[in-house]
Formats: C-alpha cells, sequence, structure tokens
C-alpha cells in the first residue's frame, strides 16, 4: 500500500522536506572553482654525502570548491608581477594537502596558476512553494543525487 503524497518525506542527508511543499526539482550541472588538494609523502634523497627526507607532493584529483572571487583572486596573485613587487614577493599563497590524519594543512611550496581550475558537476535542486531553494553537490551530498532524484519522481507518479 503506497501512502498518500501528503504523508511522504524525502529525506536528504540532515534534511527532511515534506513531499507536498516540492515546486520543482532535478539535476542539472554548474561551473565550479577548484583547488588542488595534493597527497603527501616522505621520500629519502641522497645528495653527495648527505641523506634528507623530501617532501613529494602529489595530485591524485582531490579538490576543493572555491569561490569565484577567491579563483580569481589566487589565480592573479600567483601569475601577476604586481603582487610579487609588494614587499619583495607579494601575496603568497601555498598548495594545500591533506596530512595523516586526513585534515587539509598548507604546504611551504608557493601556488601557481595550475593549483586552481574549473570544472563542471552536477547537483540536485529542490523549490518549495515556501520559497526555499536546496542545491545538493554530487561531490558534497553524501548520497546518489541521481537516485534521491528517482526516488522523488515515483513518490509524484
Amino acid at each position: 500500500m503506497q501512502r498518500n503524497i501528503e504523508d511522504r518525506i524525502v529525506i536528504l542527508g540532515d534534511i527532511r522536506i515534506r513531499a507536498k511543499s516540492i515546486k520543482n526539482y532535478g539535476i542539472a550541472t554548474k561551473q565550479r572553482y577548484y583547488e588542488k588538494i595534493y597527497n603527501c609523502r616522505t621520500e629519502l634523497r641522497h645528495f653527495l654525502f648527505w641523506q634528507y627526507d623530501a617532501t613529494i607532493l602529489e595530485w591524485k584529483g582531490d579538490k576543493r570548491a572555491i569561490s569565484q572571487d577567491n579563483f580569481n583572486f589566487y589565480k592573479s596573485s600567483v601569475t601577476s608581477s604586481e603582487w610579487k613587487a609588494i614587499n619583495g614577493r607579494g601575496y603568497v599563497r601555498h598548495r594545500v594537502y591533506k596530512d595523516d590524519e586526513g585534515k587539509i594543512v598548507s604546504s611551504n611550496e608557493e601556488a601557481n596558476d595550475k593549483d586552481f581550475f574549473i570544472g563542471k558537476e552536477a547537483y540536485l535542486y529542490i523549490t518549495t512553494y515556501q520559497k526555499d531553494n536546496f542545491i545538493f553537490f554530487e561531490s558534497e551530498a553524501g548520497f546518489d543525487i541521481r537516485e534521491k532524484c528517482k526516488e522523488i519522481d515515483k513518490i509524484f507518479q
């Protein structure tokens, strides 16, 4: 026995929405701005008679979303000679990496313009009659946005 739409609740992570409140929903894509997150490993190196630990940062596809304003600022500050002219070095943005505990921390290496990029990402959007707008990006949602959209489709059939 299927419950009435009046009784149905859609659960989206920590957010619950009554199905009767949903006015519009769907899957769309949006341009997003990202900063690369590197993985850090230590490697033993030799130079003449010395041994030392070298920190190697490798990018394996991890990223974090940043605002368009931050993206534009970071991109211009790492490439602009005007920034470097201030106080000798100017604003210095460092590369970020995950430490052993999974925390994102700054490295000692200066970032360059290749550490920031633009990509497209799918998201689930829901608009309610109360004029609430919810956006759940695929990388941040904690659930499969396409499956959730199908679940909502079934409620309204």
